[in-house]
């Protein structure tokens, strides 16, 4: 990014988007690769979280953002999570007017996107 690139958005928010989003792709991913990426665009910034995990049935990725689900394969590799993280993202995205989308394949690996405008416009 450009080093006069400039986002107003809630810090704390996005902080917490980022940790979760980053946090899940260590978890579930044992060997390989994790990237965090950032592009920015004239009314958005856009942060990409790729992993090369155990990744996400399709039946399952359209209920991930739901509060307490966590799919089976999930479930057997880490037992201490709540079901909340994803569902807390999904909430943050909401608030801070932005979006949030997985694209995943078992055993390849998912991306979850994650796209904020650039200036948060207060109420």
């Amino acid at each position: 990014m450009p080093e006069d690139a400039t986002v107003t958005t809630d810090p704390l928010l996005l902080n917490r988007i980022l940790q979760n989003l980053l946090s899940n792709a260590l978890r579930y991913t044992v060997t390989g690769e994790i990237e965090l990426r950032c592009a920015l665009a004239e009314s958005e910034i856009r942060f990409t979280v790729r992993d090369t995990g155990i990744g996400i049935p399709s039946e399952a990725q359209a209920r991930v953002f739901e509060a307490y689900y966590r799919h089976p394969e999930a479930q057997q590799i880490e037992r201490l999570g709540t079901g909340l993280g994803l569902t807390t993202v999904k909430q943050f995205c909401d608030l801070l007017g932005g979006t949030v989308s997985v694209e995943s394949t078992p055993g390849v690996g998912s991306t979850f996107c994650v796209t904020i405008p650039r200036i948060i416009e207060s109420h």
